[in-house]
This record gives structure tokens, sequence and C-alpha cells, in this order.
């Protein structure tokens, strides 16, 4: 088993001296034979960022937390509202106000295709302070949900007119996904429920960018890898978070890395932040997987 030596450190280091903005990158290996400390990469891991779309992993888990306690049923069905509807990610914004969508879709919408629409009508069912709570529980310090997403600004609250933006940390959100395969995250049911959501993923240009997710066509040492991840986007920040599995779903490791105030400000898929995502996912796959290469291959 590899232990993420220190080479992979410095190729992380080397990959991102270049980038025009902050980048930031928390590797945790999942393995069992990984040494305590072994296994952990931690570059700028605190520094604030703007969440983006990362702020839904808090909700999607407090959404199931809720569902588990009974105070929450995900296969209620949840009116859509005109004014529901707001820009960004999504398909709800495009579709016709009365459409009824159970809770579990809302959860999933917003996770595999990040849509907006869908994340604001999960809040309002919980209550922003609820989902506060939860990050304040799970011991997200430097997460922060300041309101809704893509709110039109006369709806928006007084500190997001002022600028302010929900926020996140690599630390906080590797950590999530940390706790999530320890089983500590959430109840198992729950788990595995939040697990299911995450494998459905529709957008997987940032850490599966430049892995072998296909099970149909490994790489040319017959290596196939899972991702179970959630990424975000603003103008100039790009980031990307989740689990890498072995095609026989043991885990390899967690990996969050977080980009912003990059020069490179397009929402395209070769983007400088998230081809730079791409780039540290293969490093850290190919140093996790790397005893599966025969040698001298």
């Amino acid at each position: 088993m590899n232990a993420v030596p220190d080479a992979l450190r410095r190729a992380v280091e080397a990959e991102i001296a270049s980038f025009s903005g902050r980048v930031s990158v928390a590797y945790r290996s999942l393995e069992a034979a990984a040494p305590p400390g072994r296994g952990t990469i931690s570059i700028d891991v605190d520094a604030p960022m703007p969440s983006a779309s990362l702020i839904k992993l808090p909700i999607l888990a407090c959404a199931l937390q809720e569902a588990e306690a009974g105070r929450l049923d995900l296969d209620r069905r949840v009116p859509m509202r005109s004014d529901d509807r707001v820009g960004g990610n999504g398909v709800l914004r495009h579709l016709a106000p009365g459409l009824e969508p159970t809770v579990n879709d809302l959860l999933t919408l917003m996770i595999i295709v990040s849509d907006n629409t869908a994340a604001n009508m999960t809040i309002e069912l919980l209550g922003a302070d609820r989902v506060r709570a939860w990050i304040h529980g799970a011991g997200m310090a430097g997460t922060e949900l300041v309101g809704k997403l893509q709110l039109p600004h006369e709806t928006q609250s007084e500190r997001q007119r002022g600028g302010a933006l929900n926020r996140t940390c690599a630390a906080d959100v590797a950590g999530l996904f940390l706790a999530l395969e320890r089983g500590e995250l959430l109840p198992p049911r729950a788990a595995d429920r939040m697990r299911a959501i995450l494998s459905a993923q529709i957008y997987t240009e940032g850490i599966g960018r430049s892995l072998p997710i296909d099970p149909e066509v490994p790489d040319a040492h017959g290596r196939t890898a899972r991702v179970e991840t959630k990424s975000g986007c603003l103008a100039g920040v790009w980031h990307d978070a989740g689990i890498v599995r072995r095609r026989d779903g043991a885990a390899l490791f967690a990996l969050a890395v977080l980009t912003a105030d990059s020069d490179d400000r397009a929402e395209r898929w070769e983007q400088e932040g998230l081809l730079t995502i791409g780039r540290i996912a293969r490093l850290a796959f190919e140093a996790a997987t790397a005893e599966e290469v025969p040698p001298g291959a």
C-alpha cells in the first residue's frame, strides 16, 4: 500500500506554483495501511474561500440528518413557485412553476447538476438557521451559509448586498468527506443515500477529469476508478472535492482542491482552476495506485 510519500506533496506544490491565484489542497488517504500523518497533505487548507456550490454539501448532509430524525419527509412533494427560480446552474429554472419535485428530487438535483433553485428550496424547507447549526455542530469552523444562492439584489440579505459570500475552506470540505467515509457524519442509511447521490454526479470534469472513471475503459495499466464528488464555480473560482475509490469500491483518498482569484474568469472546461484540479487528482491517483503499475511500465 502507498502511504502518500513526500514525493506527492512535492509534485502538488510544483503543480500549483504557477497558478495565477490562490489554491488550497487537502488530501487525506483512506487506505488502511497509511501510517498516521503519512497520508495527509495540507496546503493552505484553512484559507477562507468563496464556497460557490460546495455549500450544498452541508445542506445535503443537514437534510439527510433531518430525514433520519423523522423531521423531514424525503417523499414530500414541494410545489415550485415562480419566484423560487434563480439563475446559475440547474434545470428547475427552465421549467414551469407548479412542478412538484420530491424533497429527495431537490437534494439530488442540488448535487448532481448543482441546481441552485433546488438548493434554495431545500434551504427554505430546513431553515437557514438549522443549516447553520448543522455546520457548527459538524465542526466546520471555516464554513458559513450567509444566505440563499443567486438571489436577485432586491431579495438578498443586507450582508449579501454588502458583498458577503457563502464561504468554506479545504479543511472543512475534506473533513466532511473523511467523516462520511468513516461513518462519523451521518447514520448509516443517511450516509448511504448521501454517497449514492454524490456518485451520480454529472459534473466530473474536475477530480474525475483525468481519471479512468469509465468502467469500460481502464487506463493503460488496467486501472479504473469511481468518484463521489461535488464541484463549485464562480468567476475566477473553481473547486472540486470528494472521494476517489478503486472500481471495487475500496476508498483510496479524499481530496479537496479549492481555487480562487484566478486570472481566468471564464466558466469553461479548460479554465485554469479546473485544469489544475484535474492534474492534482491524477497525481494523487497515480501515487495511491502505484503498486498496480508493473515495474518498468
